[in-house]
């Protein structure tokens, strides 16, 4: 008995210095859990205070230290991996002002741009009247082309036909002493239906592709696809120097001009609601086979 009283006491001793290298253990692994700030090594279910995880594998810096490892402003970046302590990343990939940026390829102002043409309403304009003497450059302009095109100059089956398009204008104007000076010109596309029942001249049945050329004597020549049993589907371009944006077979580059009240003529026939302010100069086109809806907005260059 006296022989195992020593032999209990070297137990006792080296059990301590067992639990002793445990627990230094323990202890290197909670500070190896801090110092790394990973989410993979710091396990969940480890001891409380140790190991001690707020969300498991996803630390909020470290093993939850408040201002130990994931420092703020450290290692956490704000538009890199933007990882907040460690690897557990707030957005991961998609961080802000990572892959998915705000301001970014979907920003505003960058390819979809609000106001491509500045300055120009197609809504109408309000007119006024003025002094239009001096030469105007265009700066902007929203024309739009609605309502129906007029066919009966062309001896087709119907003598009309639904419209859509657009134009823009760009040069200047020139007015001084009743006369005008126009360097100006208009571009844009047409885009018009036939119906089967279009499609004859002069009561003589054509095909789709045989018409495009017949719409050079009211606008420009013209693409037409289809067949006899849906009808042609036509699309023009327009390329028009001079006639201010008003495209017509018959345009001049210059002639005559007078105003009235706040109308603004050309040639006796072309007209526009116009409106000076300072030195700007608004134009509203008159239009009504087809309808034109829209303004074009100038900049007094000279006197």
């Amino acid at each position: 008995m006296k022989k195992l009283v020593p032999l209990l006491g070297t137990l006792t001793i080296v059990g301590s210095v067992f639990t002793t290298a445990c627990a230094g253990r323990a202890g290197l692994s909670s500070e190896q859990a801090g110092g790394n700030g990973g989410a993979g090594n710091a396990e969940t279910g480890a001891s409380a205070g140790a190991n001690s995880d707020v969300g498991g594998s996803s630390n909020a810096g470290g093993d939850s230290n408040v201002g130990g490892d994931s420092n703020v402003g450290g290692d956490t970046t704000g538009g890199g991996d933007s990882n907040v302590g460690g690897d557990s990343s707030v957005g991961g990939d998609s961080s802000v002002g990572g892959d998915s940026n705000v301001g970014g390829d979907s920003s505003v102002g960058g390819d979809s741009n609000v106001g491509g043409m500045v300055g120009a309403s197609c809504s109408p304009a309000p007119v006024c009247g003025g002094n239009v003497s001096g030469t105007w450059a265009v700066t902007s302009s929203c024309l739009t082309v609605s309502g129906r095109l007029d066919l009966s100059p062309l001896g087709l089956g119907c003598r009309s036909a639904p419209i859509a398009g657009s134009y823009e204008v760009s040069g200047t104007i020139t007015f001084a002493n009743g006369r005008y000076s126009d360097n100006t010109s208009t571009h844009g596309t047409e885009s018009f239906h036939l119906q089967p029942a279009c499609l004859t001249v002069s009561g003589v049945n054509v095909k789709c592709a045989q018409l495009g050329s017949l719409f050079a004597a009211l606008l420009t020549p013209a693409d037409c696809a289809g067949d006899a049993s849906a009808g042609c589907d036509c699309i023009a371009k327009i390329a028009q120097n001079g006639g201010l944006g008003l495209v017509t077979p018959e345009h001049w580059t210059s002639g005559d001009y007078a105003t009235s009240g706040s109308l603004l003529i050309l040639d006796g026939a072309a007209k526009y609601g116009y409106c000076t302010a300072q030195d700007t100069l608004s134009l509203r086109p008159f239009s009504e086979s087809p309808t034109l809806t829209g303004n074009i907005v100038c900049q007094r260059t000279g006197g």
